[in-house]
């Protein structure tokens, strides 16, 4: 998940125009790795504890970045291209899924940690990732049409 969280910020930083938000993107993920870093050699007492404070931290970082894009498109009128603008359909296909599957990987730590055997929230994390690739198909199927 770093790698896919590192991609993201990467993508909307090619994309978006704000000095201010691209700084954030730059300081957020280097912050975002020292963090997991230092949080794992110094002060985890395993693999999902460190994790699942950074997991958290970049996912915050990355609704952030999403919703400053998507309020940039309302701004400087690209809302009019929606449909052939293939990365609005990956904004919102990837807020959804933060929003729906961060308080999953949160959640999940803690039921480990307290031992709660019988709790399986996996079927959060399949719903999550449902909805993000079939608004991501979704957005690829119109972008396509209207390029052809």
């Amino acid at each position: 998940t770093n790698i896919e969280k590192l991609f993201f910020l990467w993508l909307f930083y090619q994309y978006i125009y704000s000095k201010r938000v691209k700084r954030l993107i730059i300081i957020g993920g280097i912050a975002y790795e020292l963090f997991f870093i230092v949080f794992y050699f110094f002060f985890s007492k395993s693999w999902n504890y460190a994790q699942s404070f950074a997991d958290s931290f970049g996912g915050i970082l990355l609704i952030i970045v999403a919703f400053s894009f998507l309020i940039e498109m309302l701004l400087w009128d690209k809302i009019r291209y929606i449909k052939s603008y293939l990365i609005f359909w990956v904004a919102i296909a990837y807020l959804f899924y933060l929003v729906i599957a961060m308080p999953y990987n949160v959640a999940t730590y803690y039921i480990q940690r307290e031992g709660y055997a019988g709790v399986d929230l996996i079927g959060v994390q399949h719903f999550a990732n449902l909805i993000m690739y079939s608004l991501i198909s979704l957005g690829y199927i119109w972008s396509n049409k209207v390029y052809k």
